[in-house]
């Protein structure tokens, strides 16, 4: 570091530093620092080039982190709180503007792992450190879950992100994209609502198809519906109908109580002629 032609420069810091991180891509680096567990705070810094003073970012106070997590391709980062009383806390921030994307917790967790591309985020809890709640939680880069293990896993000891393989690109087609990008990105939205256009007509015709079918399985019903109430309508008029006749044309007898002397033959006459009841009692 005391060599000639390398440049060399120094930052002091009045607090103890809990965790020191590179950006593994740009120019930037965070510090944590000061006295756990409440005077902690997290410092955002940047190397200029040709020799000039490094620049502060921002700082960041007041945090529950000790430990610091860049995302392989730079910008992202993740402030982590592991081991001791502020075991559990993840800060999401956008070193772009230092921004704070989320903030969570996984209590008791071990391990922070970004994956190559910088998209996603696992934390987990080793089984080689504590038994208990053992498992591990899929983020965002931006802090959203993603992915939650439903039970406990047994045993769980490690998760690792399979290493990315080099681009096949060179360097000079890396920087033709990137100066192309928004040309790109344009055809991708293009092609990204196309996909969901088809994807809406697809859902569209299957309603449409399904309130059809549901439509007709209705009539069906209704029409149904509609011939059984006519044929139990005309059933019991019919029924009606047959009771009326049975009750004034079937064959009729009456019992006559004689109290004194009665005309009988007028009597079964005026009954058989169905001008009395079948009940009726023929005295006088």
């Amino acid at each position: 570091m005391r060599e000639p032609q390398i440049p060399v420069d120094t930052l002091e810091m009045k607090e103890p530093i809990l965790a020191f991180a590179l950006e593994p891509t740009g120019s930037n680096f965070a510090i944590i620092h000061g006295e756990p567990p409440i005077r902690v705070s997290a410092s955002f810094y940047k190397i200029n080039d040709k020799g000039a003073a490094i620049t502060k970012l921002k700082t960041l106070e007041r945090r529950e982190v000790n430990h610091i997590f860049w995302s392989p391709t730079g910008q992202f980062v993740v402030l982590a709180g592991m081991k001791g009383p502020m075991n559990g806390t993840l800060e999401f921030i956008d070193t772009g503007d230092i921004a704070m994307s989320n903030v969570v917790e996984h209590g008791g967790m071990t391990d922070v792992e970004w994956d190559p591309t910088g998209r996603y985020v696992t934390t987990a809890i080793s089984y080689w450190s504590q038994k208990m709640d053992t498992g591990f939680i899929v983020w965002s880069f931006q802090g959203n879950v993603l992915y939650r293990n439903p039970v406990q896993m047994e045993k769980f000891c490690q998760l690792l992100w399979r290493p990315r393989p080099p681009s096949p690109l060179s360097k000079d087609d890396l920087q033709t994209i990137k100066k192309e990008m928004k040309k790109y990105q344009m055809v991708f939205e293009q092609e990204d609502r196309s996909i969901r256009s088809k994807a809406s007509k697809e859902l569209l015709e299957k309603r449409t198809k399904l309130m059809k079918e549901h439509s007709e399985y209705r009539k069906r019903r209704e029409d149904l519906m509609r011939d059984r109430k006519r044929i139990f309508l005309e059933g019991r008029e019919q029924c009606t109908l047959t009771l009326h006749v049975y009750a004034y044309h079937a064959p009729k007898v009456c019992v006559f109580i004689v109290e004194e002397n009665v005309n009988i033959g007028f009597a079964l006459q005026k009954v058989l002629s169905g001008n009395a009841c079948p009940m009726f009692s023929c005295a006088s």
